[in-house]
């Protein structure tokens, strides 16, 4: 079973989400292009990373937490 993902919006804007132990928050500001900065962590603290992603890449948050949760945040892994 897959775990499920929650996502979390405000003002009709998704501004993070989260899948089993790792989760996606956006950082606020002004990115170029509607370039949006987030930081993927886990609930341990043991990886933090930000990332950038466009707005026609937002809709793939899903399916980076889903791949990161499926394969514990293995980096030699890609994502998407």
């Amino acid at each position: 079973m897959k775990p499920e993902i929650e996502v979390e919006r405000r003002a009709g804007m998704i501004t993070g989400a989260s899948c089993g132990h790792t989760s996606l928050t956006w950082l606020p500001g002004d990115g170029r292009h509607g370039v949006r900065t987030w930081v993927l962590s886990t609930d341990d603290g043991g990886t933090i990373r930000r990332i950038r992603l466009s707005p026609g890449e937002i809709g793939c948050l899903a399916g980076i937490l889903q791949t990161i949760a499926n394969e514990g945040g293995r980096d030699d892994e890609p994502v998407g």
